[in-house]
């Protein structure tokens, strides 16, 4: 019995999802600005080159001018795009690389996008935790931290403040696009874990709606 009533709330969260891009989308159409809307958000206005030079100097410990596997676990959000932005394969990720990434991601036209986060451990739904996206260091300042809180089915949709929405976006749960830590807090979370990151990246195949499992995250 407890499977089958498991398997029932799994799709229903599926088709909360599902239904949520299908709103988005909707909105978009009749923007007719790409998803962007009909406010015509601006994606924020992070200069590639720069951010990608401070991350480096920020990151590099071993000044090779690369960030290794061991360097990017503490940037998780970069560990997280080192598949998709690794151009060489060498499995670590340079200065020019994480410009091109930041610059394609930016360059989508895409000021802001629905994400709902999803919180599990063990694959069990974790309800009323709060999902911050604090966006990394080195694109503070331009890109803004987001935040949700878990329902019952651990399903956070992520918004900025409702003050940094335009006017015709209020009732919609919208962030920027951009690379994020991500920090989730409340009842039974344990602080000392490591670090959860994600890319909200509008030219990412996979999606932009993470999942995380506090059990395999430590927490």
């Amino acid at each position: 019995m407890g499977k089958h009533i498991f398997r029932a709330r799994e799709q229903v969260v599926k088709v909360r999802l599902i239904g949520r891009l299908v709103v988005i989308a909707g909105l978009v159409a009749a923007g007719g600005c790409g998803m962007m809307g009909a406010s015509q958000v601006a994606p924020p206005s992070v200069r590639p080159e720069a951010a990608a030079a401070a991350a480096i100097s920020a990151l590099d410990a071993n000044g090779d001018g690369r960030l290794d596997e061991a360097e990017l676990a503490a940037c998780a959000s970069l560990a997280a795009v080192v598949a998709r932005w690794d151009a060489d394969q060498d499995k670590s990720l340079s200065q020019p690389e994480i410009e091109a990434g930041l610059t394609q991601m930016m360059g989508a036209g895409v000021g802001l996008v629905g994400v709902s986060c999803r919180v599990t451990r063990n694959g069990k739904p974790v309800p009323n935790v709060e999902v911050r996206f604090v966006p990394e260091d080195f694109l503070s300042g331009v890109v803004k931290a987001a935040s949700g809180t878990t329902d019952a089915d651990g399903v956070a949709e992520v918004a900025i403040p409702p003050a940094d929405r335009p006017a015709d976006q209020q009732d919609l749960t919208l962030m920027q696009v951009g690379l994020y830590r991500v920090e989730v807090t409340g009842p039974g979370v344990s602080a000392a874990a490591k670090p959860l990151g994600w890319a909200v990246d509008p030219t990412d195949r996979g999606g932009t709606n993470p999942r995380f499992d506090l059990a395999k995250d430590g927490r």
